[in-house]
């Protein structure tokens, strides 16, 4: 290698542990200003899990939208693959896709796929996992009493179970 390309090579690798070092003080103020703001007893991620023999399902997890920039779910994941590996399971199943996998125009859900595509999946389906639509606005009208329905109910609970300050 030519001098001038190892002092360049250097430069480059000095140019980018600046910016790590930088990008590390960032995330380390971020989180004295959510600590000083919320304490620190902070459920980033959460989740539902459970296995048997060597398959385990991720039914339901949750995470802290404020905290995107921290990726709790991929922390999450990473961490019960890794205790589920402890315990003896081959096969950890994200639960929830059965859709089209062609591209975000074609399916709503697509984010979801593309969001456990990163884990190299192998995706199975199994038949009653999907609707077909025999009737398109029937369909639709289904879908939105569905959600007013959820809404409805979902703003009944949180009436009837406000917790009131004294």
């Amino acid at each position: 290698m030519h001098i001038d390309q190892s002092i360049a090579l250097l430069q480059g690798r000095k140019t980018k542990l600046a910016q790590e070092k930088e990008s590390i003080a960032k995330t380390i103020e971020r989180l004295q200003k959510c600590s000083e703001t919320r304490g620190n007893d902070i459920a980033l991620a959460a989740g539902f899990m459970f296995w048997f023999g060597e398959i385990a399902w991720c039914w339901q997890y949750y995470y802290d939208h404020d905290f995107d920039w921290l990726v709790p779910l991929d922390s999450f994941n990473h961490n019960a693959m890794k205790d589920m590996q402890g315990k003896g399971v081959n096969y950890y199943d994200l639960c929830g896709f059965g859709g089209i996998t062609t591209g975000i125009n074609d399916d709503p859900e697509f984010h979801l796929y593309e969001y456990k595509r990163g884990f190299a999946p192998r995706f199975i389906e199994h038949i009653g996992q999907f609707d077909f639509v025999f009737h398109r606005d029937k369909m639709k009208a289904y879908t939105l009493c569905n959600k007013v329905t959820k809404k409805i109910s979902r703003n009944w609970h949180l009436l009837k179970y406000k917790k009131t300050d004294k």
